[in-house]
């Protein structure tokens, strides 16, 4: 038993041999930001519920790994790997993570045959830079003592007055690496280059090593002047956004207050991921969280600044939450900008009042039958300085919207317009749009989206939303 702990503190290293360790495999390449001190955070390094012996099982198997059909002493592969995990405390995804990043074996060109030598050196554990250590060979033996090996570098190695302490700086492959965090030393301990462990941290976050994210989306902004809607924006005006979520997770959301945190979630272009935007300067500037950090159940406010493009016109500028290197999460957020000169912004203009109806089909929470007709109705304030008008020649309706002039099941897959119920709406005065609805047969969940539009010249004002379920 003491020979079995001495030999089981030795430093395991990539291998650099013809067994074909990471460097001998196709590798994901370095994604921008990624940071290198920083490779995980603790509390996901050493958080063993992320998958059961039946989410590994599911998880080889999903990803082609030959894994999913091996055992070993009359357990699985996966049973293996979890019950590593539970004796030793390491989430499962590291482990995997680890396997992936020494061998190749769970995901990709060297995962999908059965390799026997890949299968004995797993983890890479006592194969070293200087020398190979036979008495671990064998699957079994790699993922305990590999996982062993883990947590303690994480438990120990990490804190006990040694080089590898967190906060301590040491030079990887001719870099300074500064260990922010215990994972982060315990990984490097563990194999002290610089492209294994990218490769472990890109396969940890991709795998969800890092916890659940999700999103609830809660309120928007601005309320008022550039951005707010109904207010329209001069061109090449700059002006700031923001919109608050709900943590509804098991992770803490992170900002970048530090300017070393490994995955802040940020605010990103969205429909579609990474868009560029004319606001943006025809870039993808992230939005940044006003908080630090925001805990599960908690709200966190994103904000944005934006500058209006020269081009005039109607936008839409979609947002959605994203955790870097991790994931996407939660709903989009939408905005809808309307790009003017300053003359015309005063001519056309609109500000929602209140909307139906109240009660019955159409109204909040009240289903409609398949095929069952309602009327949906808007009150809105005339702002603008030009009359609306219900049947002249360039008369206001509220049309389908987002995408504008969008088709919809409620009008036979049409995109009709909805008039006023006032023969004319001056400037300062209240309209009153009527919308004639008809249920589709089928049954579902729907939003419907409508805003102003005058005929031939412009859409103007807030869009307005309906959320209708058909059964």
């Amino acid at each position: 038993m003491i020979n079995k702990i001495i030999s089981r503190v030795l430093i395991v290293c990539v291998v650099f041999s013809t067994l074909g360790s990471v460097l001998f495999l196709t590798e994901p390449k370095a994604q921008a930001g990624y940071n290198p001190s920083g490779l995980c955070s603790d509390n996901a390094f050493i958080n063993i519920s992320t998958l059961d012996a039946g989410g590994i099982q599911n998880f080889l198997g999903a990803k082609g790994s030959f894994l999913a059909n091996f055992s070993q002493g009359g357990r699985s592969a996966a049973q293996i790997i979890f019950d590593a995990s539970r004796a030793n405390g390491i989430n499962p995804i590291a482990i995997l993570a680890t396997i992936q990043k020494e061998e190749g074996i769970i995901y990709g060109e060297e995962a999908g045959a059965y390799n026997q030598t890949r299968l004995d050196w797993a983890m890479g554990y006592g194969y070293t830079d200087a020398q190979i250590y036979e008495q671990y060979k064998g699957f079994t033996t790699q993922i305990d003592y590999g996982t062993w090996q883990l947590k303690q570098n994480f438990d120990n190695w990490a804190t006990n007055g040694s080089e590898w302490n967190v906060g301590k700086t040491m030079i990887i492959d001719g870099q300074a690496v500064t260990f922010l965090t215990k994972c982060t030393s315990a990984l490097y301990r563990y194999t002290p280059h610089l492209q294994g462990n990218y490769v472990f941290a890109y396969y940890f976050n991709l795998w969800g090593g890092e916890g659940f994210y999700d999103a609830q989306y809660a309120t928007q902004g601005p309320r008022s002047g550039p951005g707010a809607y109904g207010v329209d924006i001069l061109p090449n005006q700059t002006f700031t956004i923001w919109v608050n979520y709900r943590n509804t997770s098991n992770t803490t959301w992170y900002g970048n207050w530090t300017g070393d945190t490994p995955n802040p979630v940020h605010l990103g272009t969205a429909n579609p991921q990474d868009r560029t935007s004319a606001f943006l300067g025809g870039r993808n500037v992230r939005g940044y969280l006003i908080s630090e950090f925001v805990s599960p159940g908690q709200i966190g406010t994103f904000y944005l600044t934006l500058t209006a493009p020269a081009q005039q016109g109607t936008y839409v500028e979609a947002f959605r939450p994203v955790a870097e290197h991790i994931k996407w999460f939660g709903p989009e957020a939408y905005w809808y900008f309307k790009v003017s000169t300053e003359e015309q912004a005063k001519k056309y203009n609109a500000q929602w009042l209140s909307q139906g109806p109240r009660t019955g089909p159409g109204s909040l929470g009240t289903p409609l039958a398949r095929e069952e007709g309602a009327v949906l109705w808007v009150n809105m304030l005339n702002t603008g300085s030009t009359t609306w008008y219900r049947t002249e020649s360039y008369p206001t309706y509220l049309g389908t919207y987002d995408p504008q002039d969008r088709l919809s099941a409620f009008f036979g897959n049409r995109n009709r317009r909805s008039f006023l119920l006032q023969d004319e709406v001056p400037p300062g005065q209240i309209g009153t749009f009527m919308i004639h609805i008809v249920a589709p047969s089928t049954p579902g969940y729907y939003v419907e989206i409508f805003r102003p539009v005058t005929e031939y010249i412009t859409w103007f004002g807030p869009p307005v939303e309906w959320q209708l379920t058909v059964q």
